[in-house]
């Protein structure tokens, strides 16, 4: 996902072209823990938001017509995640 902090790397680096300095600036980043394949655990709706750079705050100040659509977004997220 996005809050990941190796996509955030990958991205530094492509665009620095420096993967010496992107790893200097992102030393001591926490890092997400590695998937368990065995017991894979879905994303719940606010994971899913925070991954689209959204909280429920920012659902307070869209219109109607674009919530309907950020909560379609998110309810094809989940249902693709539990049918995966």
């Amino acid at each position: 996902m996005l809050l990941d902090p190796t996509t955030f790397e990958m991205l530094a680096e492509r665009l620095s072209g420096d993967s010496d300095a992107v790893k200097a600036a992102t030393t001591g980043m926490p890092r997400l823990p590695d998937d368990d394949t065995m017991q894979p655990i879905p994303p719940e709706r606010t994971q899913v938001l925070l991954s689209f750079g959204l909280t429920d705050r920012d659902l307070d100040f869209m219109g109607d017509e674009q919530r309907a659509l950020v909560d379609e977004v998110i309810d094809r997220v989940l249902a693709f995640q539990s049918l995966a």
